[in-house]
């Protein structure tokens, strides 16, 4: 099921029953002196209301909100069985009074949010924040995107940012209890009936976000033909797995995470990588022939000392094995299964799976 948070919904005007405009500001938009759009909006916005705007001239109506319009249901995001709760909660606000069903109806989203809640329970997120960032830096296999983390008591997050121009490519992880603990979040906690219950049930809770600011963005990532509010909600796409999947490319070989498998940081310095991932380019410069290789080793030192670097020593495990893990290692050439990253992306289909 596709789930929302932010939103900006775009409807006739018609759709509006009341409005108070002592509640909007007037912003007339005049080019060459001419009037391009005569619009009215909100003074001031409040917790799951980012915006409303209404031009007269143009007859539009656009709502910007958020889930957090569902006040104690907010976990359940903007979906097909929450979109009625939330316009009307707007409604109830006494501000503007819409027609709820022109506005899924006749509606149609200019941008979108995609939001999914992730379960890390299994992981213990919070103490091993540090190994979590680490497993899903690695798991980026795309050179179009850069990762950005933060590690900080009131922010613990992961960003990929796509370099591309002509879509927004923006995907994000964080921590939600953190986020839901931070002053900016206090006024929304307020105003839900239960707000402890909604903090506990946020913790361990992975929040994973991306960012859909154009038309045909929409229509792809959702699997839809028009941005049409009622059939993007009711949408077969899954556009969080899509962006998951654009960036670790899974079918695609993971240079980082095959080095990662194979030097766990753990048991090697960067000093011991290096001189063996030499000997790995020496082996491979011979093409594994061993004859060769071996009077290669045998030029540059005496016997004794050329002995011991090709049959190994303590600690050392020999240009000779090196070789046969190597020819083994051709053989197969799969890196291990990022293990955190499978689950993660378990997760997000099993959330997409759920109906509420």
């Amino acid at each position: 099921m596709i789930r929302l948070d932010s939103c900006t919904i775009a409807v006739k005007s018609d759709a509006i029953k009341y409005v108070d405009l002592h509640s909007f500001i007037h912003k007339p938009q005049i080019e060459k002196g001419k009037v391009i759009s005569d619009i009215y909006q909100l003074k001031t916005p409040m917790p799951g209301i980012n915006n409303i705007i209404v031009d007269e001239r143009n007859e539009l109506l656009k709502l910007q909100f958020s889930a957090k319009i569902l006040l104690d249901n907010y976990f359940k995001g903007i979906n097909k069985n929450t979109i009625h709760n939330a316009i009307d909660n707007i409604n109830q606000l006494g501000i503007i009074d819409v027609d709820v069903n022109k506005v899924i109806d006749n509606g149609n989203f200019q941008n979108i949010d995609n939001t999914n809640n992730v379960n890390m329970g299994w992981y213990d997120m919070q103490s091993r924040w540090k190994e979590f960032i680490t497993s899903m830096s690695i798991a980026k296999n795309n050179s179009l995107f850069s990762t950005h983390t933060w590690n900080r008591s009131n922010n613990k997050g992961i960003e990929y940012r796509g370099g591309q121009t002509t879509k927004k490519n923006r995907f994000i992880m964080y921590d939600k209890f953190i986020d839901l603990t931070q002053p900016k979040n206090q006024q929304f906690l307020s105003a839900c009936s239960n707000p402890l219950a909604l903090l506990n049930s946020s913790k361990n809770i992975l929040r994973i976000e991306s960012n859909t600011t154009n038309f045909s963005t929409i229509r792809e990532r959702c699997k839809t033909t028009t941005t049409n509010v009622n059939e993007v909600l009711n949408g077969m796409g899954m556009p969080n797995i899509y962006m998951l999947d654009k960036i670790t490319q899974p079918n695609k070989v993971n240079q980082m995470q095959m080095m990662f498998d194979e030097y766990d940081p753990g048991k090697f310095n960067f000093k011991q990588v290096m001189e063996l991932e030499g000997i790995k380019h020496i082996i491979k410069s011979f093409n594994y022939d061993e004859e060769q290789l071996k009077q290669f080793v045998y030029a540059y030192d005496k016997y004794e000392t050329a002995k011991k670097n090709w049959n190994g020593r303590k600690g050392y495990p020999g240009i000779k094995h090196m070789l046969q893990q190597l020819k083994q290692m051709e053989q197969t050439n799969t890196p291990e299964n990022n293990i955190v990253l499978d689950h993660v992306r378990q997760l997000l289909l099993n959330d997409y799976a759920t109906a509420i």
